[in-house]
């Protein structure tokens, strides 16, 4: 929500680097399809940060999942690009 977008963006990440068991975390946007999708090969690695926009497919290869993100998005009626100004 626009309420809690700094919360995830910004402090729930910090929180996350400090879990080494931690390897991926997944923004998943309201205002239209899109994701960031945060995430590391070791527990002492850098965060790498991953835009998914319309079109993409969400990979979790840990789990052996392939999702397209469009899939989290049916029936809403979200436009294909996240408003910025939320």
């Amino acid at each position: 929500s626009p309420s809690s977008g700094r919360t995830d963006r910004i402090e729930k990440v910090k929180e996350y680097r400090a879990v080494p068991s931690m390897r991926r975390y997944l923004i998943v946007e309201n205002t239209g399809i899109g994701a960031a999708m945060h995430h590391r090969q070791t527990a002492d690695a850098e965060w790498t940060v991953t835009p998914l926009v319309a079109g993409k497919t969400l990979m979790l290869p840990e789990i052996g999942i392939e999702v397209p993100l469009a899939e989290f998005y049916e029936d809403t009626g979200l436009p294909d690009e996240p408003d910025e100004g939320r």
